[in-house]
């Protein structure tokens, strides 16, 4: 169940096809497929090459439904590099609303052919727009900050039941962290130590209100969530406000339950689906 879109190429042989996506971010090759899948953000979706047909008079553009409405923005960059690679005559300007109205039909399909489905909570889609952006961007942000900081990517978690959004702090590390509804503390270094089986790494899993007061002086601006950038030392040594907070708090979970990016979904559109029914 996906939308496909064939892009109209003049004569793409296939070798210029694999040297093309090869040099590119985020793809797999195999001889008649390129698939691109980020990890950071979770999109997935493929360019497939016509198996008996040399050079080709097209390439097939790939993307599932019933997925977050982010998958449709990243491949929409995807695409435009593409069709001004090859000089394609493809008109792209009609995709993002075909795909969304595709995927929204998707919602109600689901809805009805599985019952389990109505009972998914979803995120509103303004929220996952910006955990999308933030997770795309983070990459070229690290290259941009000063060397040693860290920006974790913004994950959701279900616990008793609950979508949490929440991201990673290790060892009190120079760190850009955003305001998420829980931060997950992973402590290795500063893990407390046990006269009979030492240090023992673990994690402890706080409220964003628990967390604010030791980094409230660090706010800086510009980032889709309110941030807060914690520097790196000369020393390399966390700074030892940060040791402290780290060492002062109780394990909670071991493991948390991290949902796939293409598993939370638009809350409006499940609604609407529900309503439907």
């Amino acid at each position: 169940m996906g939308y496909e879109l064939a892009i109209q190429t003049p004569k793409l042989k296939r070798g210029d096809f694999h040297a093309y996506f090869s040099k590119r971010p985020h793809y797999h090759l195999s001889s008649h497929q390129a698939w691109y899948e980020n990890e950071d953000t979770g999109v997935y979706f493929s360019f497939d090459y016509p198996p008996n047909q040399e050079p080709a008079s097209s390439v097939l553009f790939k993307l599932n439904y019933f997925r977050p409405h982010f998958f449709a923005l990243e491949a929409k960059e995807e695409l435009a590099a593409l069709r001004k690679h090859v000089d394609a005559t493809t008109d792209l300007s009609a995709f993002p609303s075909a795909w969304n109205e595709g995927n929204a039909s998707a919602y109600l399909e689901m809805m009805g052919k599985k019952k389990s489905c109505r009972y998914l909570q979803g995120r509103p889609t303004k929220e996952l727009e910006k955990v999308w952006q933030w997770n795309y961007q983070r990459t070229a942000r690290m290259q941009e900050l000063p060397a040693g900081v860290y920006v974790p990517k913004l994950i959701y978690v279900t616990v008793e039941e609950e979508l949490i959004l929440t991201c990673l702090w290790s060892d009190a590390s120079p760190v850009l962290l955003p305001m998420v509804e829980r931060v997950i503390l992973h402590r290795k270094a500063m893990a407390p130590s046990h006269v009979f089986s030492g240090r023992k790494e673990d994690s402890c899993f706080l409220p964003w209100e628990q967390v604010l007061p030791v980094v409230l002086s660090h706010r800086v601006s510009g980032h889709e969530f309110p941030a807060y950038q914690l520097p790196a030392r000369p020393s390399s040594d966390p700074a030892p406000e940060f040791v402290r907070f780290f060492r002062q708090q109780k394990k909670t979970w071991e493991v948390l339950e991290g949902l796939e990016p293409d598993k939370v979904l638009n809350r409006e559109l499940l609604e609407k689906a529900k309503q439907a029914l």
